[in-house]
């Protein structure tokens, strides 16, 4: 069975990253403990499809599908650029995403790292 817990997918060790990011590039400090704590007694053992991608609270609330929508492709300024592709399987992103860890890495990097010039 595919559905397996969220932390088989995105491990602690990820989420530990993520956290470092949230508070050193973030600055998030304040909200940490709580976003731990959810981590810990939520998130990280709901099956990943039928507790999580099909939640209908987390969907009402776009926690998801939002971000999704705004990363996934984005138009950058500058004539004839390309748009900038967040690493994901689902759009034109060309870099190497053939294990979990290199998708991570790249999205992360992307994330919290790459800098970019939007269309107003």
């Amino acid at each position: 069975d595919g559905d397996v817990p969220v932390h088989m997918v995105f491990t602690d060790g990820m989420y530990d990253r993520l956290e470092r990011r949230m508070i050193e590039t973030a600055g998030w400090d304040e909200t940490v403990p709580t976003v731990r704590s959810m981590w810990m007694e939520d998130f990280r053992k709901r099956r990943i499809v039928s507790e999580f991608v099909r939640d209908e609270s987390l969907g009402s609330k776009r926690l998801a599908s939002m971000p999704d929508r705004v990363t996934n492709t984005i138009n950058v300024a500058g004539e004839g650029e390309k748009p900038v592709c967040r690493p994901t399987v689902i759009n034109m992103y060309d870099g190497d995403l053939s294990t979990v860890d290199k998708w991570y890495d790249a999205w992360e990097t992307f994330m919290f790292d790459t800098e970019l010039d939007i269309l107003a």
